[in-house]
């Protein structure tokens, strides 16, 4: 009996220092503060960046690839990238300044805009080799949530840097269709169904260059050819042509419109032509001469391409305001500066005194 008691003595002995081992190490754990979270980010070089892969939920995946010293995307087209857009997701990359963590657990990454469903996916590459591969997202209280990717804490990184990586196709692709000095442009032609238009440069202007027979436009509103000659020098594209639309169905077949630049000057003797198609949306397609790519230019610009006689016709410009108009008491109709009863003013019949 006396064994059995001694038994059941030193069961519940044990048990007790079990128990209070237990709790002086979860004392210990609760006395000791938790390892502070911490996330660095690679130091970047911009010139050692190749290759660009940014993907988004609401936009397509985007893959630039730097080939000598000019970028060019390859997916989902393959074109030619806007040096500025690329340059500019270059720079924030080169600037991630981490300022802080903002949060630890994985449950806020969808918060916080950093995982598939709405952060951005930026990776740059040197040679072949991952440089960074991070999620950026919300922009709070002047910093951006960036996460790397594998990892769960979410770091706040100084400014907004977003914008530079969440763009359209267009944007990353170049938009520029000509860039030309206008003062080199010394003839502009116009040829559309509203018939054909030759202008030559005369000093600061333009004059109209009439074929035997032709009658000319007065009065020419000679500051408008020479505004057409600047738009059509420095052209830049809205957006592009769908995947597959052919320059016929654009309107850019044989009988669409045309306007030739030829230049000369510091550029040297040579034409810059481009045809004008049909309309999408508020654009217009162009095609230039030489360049397969099919632009989109705005509705604007495309009218201003297509001009006509009743276009370039200087329209009347209306009588200056009479200053004197909603003055009470003061004659209306009178030229400016004349005084009543002056020659050309109006005449005031004064009462004779009763």
């Amino acid at each position: 009996m006396s064994q059995n008691r001694l038994g059941v003595a030193t069961v519940i002995l044990i048990a007790l220092l079990g128990l209070t081992v237990w709790r002086l190490n979860a004392r210990k754990s609760e006395d000791q503060p938790a390892a502070k979270a911490e996330v660095k980010l690679p130091k970047i070089e911009s010139d050692k960046i190749d290759e660009l892969d940014i993907a988004a939920a609401d936009r397509p995946k985007v893959h630039l690839v730097k080939k000598g010293t000019q970028w060019r995307l390859t997916e989902p087209v393959d074109a030619e990238a806007d040096a500025d857009a690329v340059s500019a997701a270059l720079t924030k990359l080169t600037e991630l300044e981490v300022t802080g963590v903002a949060a630890t657990l994985a449950k806020n990454h969808e918060k916080l805009e950093v995982e598939p469903k709405k952060g951005t996916r930026v990776i740059a590459k040197s040679g072949g080799k991952t440089v960074i591969d991070a999620w950026i997202g919300s922009y709070l209280s002047g910093n951006s949530m960036v996460r790397v990717e594998g990892q769960v804490p979410v770091a706040t990184v100084r400014g907004s840097i977003r914008y530079a990586f969440s763009k359209h196709v267009r944007e990353w692709r170049n938009r520029e269709i000509t860039e030309v000095t206008p003062a080199d442009v010394q003839k502009i032609v116009f040829h559309n169904p509203k018939g054909h238009l030759e202008f030559v440069r005369d000093g600061d202007s333009f004059k109209q260059l009439l074929a035997k027979g032709e009658k000319p436009i007065d009065p020419l509103d000679a500051n408008k050819v020479k505004g057409i000659v600047g738009t059509a020098a420095s052209l830049n594209a809205t957006d592009f042509a769908e995947p597959g639309v052919t320059a016929e169905q654009a309107g850019l077949g044989p009988n669409a419109a045309t306007l030739t630049l030829v230049l000369g000057g510091d550029a040297g003797a040579q034409e810059i032509g481009y045809r004008v198609g049909g309309q999408k949306d508020q654009n217009y397609y162009v095609q230039r001469d030489g360049v397969n790519t099919i632009y989109l230019v705005s509705q604007w610009i495309g009218g201003r391409l297509t001009s006509g006689v009743d276009d370039l016709i200087k329209k009347d410009t209306p009588p200056p305001a009479d200053p004197h108009a909603g003055v009470p008491g003061m004659p209306q109709g009178m030229p400016p500066g004349m005084p009543p009863g002056m020659p050309g003013g109006n005449v005031i019949h004064v009462p004779p005194p009763q």
